[in-house]
C-alpha cells in the first residue's frame, strides 16, 4: 500500500504555485482533494448509504469535510 502524508501533498502543490494550500499562522490553507474523473466511466453500483452525503469532522490540521456523490462515490476530501 502506497502512503502520502499530508505535509508531503501540502509541498508538491506549494512547488507548482499553489502556495494556499501551505500551512499560513494567519491565513490558514485549504487543500481540496478530488477523487471524481470526469473523463472515466462511473461504476453502476450506487451505495445508497453514502447518496449525497457530507461528513465534517475535526482533525490534527483543521476541519474536513467529506462528500459523497449521486452515487454514494467519494467525490472530495477538502480540509482546511
Amino acid at each position: 500500500m502506497a502512503t502520502i502524508h499530508i505535509r508531503d501533498i501540502q509541498a508538491l502543490l506549494a512547488s507548482s504555485g499553489k502556495e494556499d494550500a501551505r500551512p499560513d499562522p494567519k491565513q490558514g490553507f485549504f487543500l481540496e482533494i478530488r477523487f471524481d474523473d470526469p473523463d472515466r466511466k462511473k461504476p453502476v453500483v450506487v451505495d445508497d448509504q453514502f447518496k449525497n452525503r457530507v461528513i465534517n469532522a475535526d482533525s490534527a490540521y483543521g476541519n474536513v469535510i467529506i462528500q459523497f456523490d449521486d452515487q454514494g462515490l467519494l467525490r472530495s476530501i477538502d480540509v482546511s
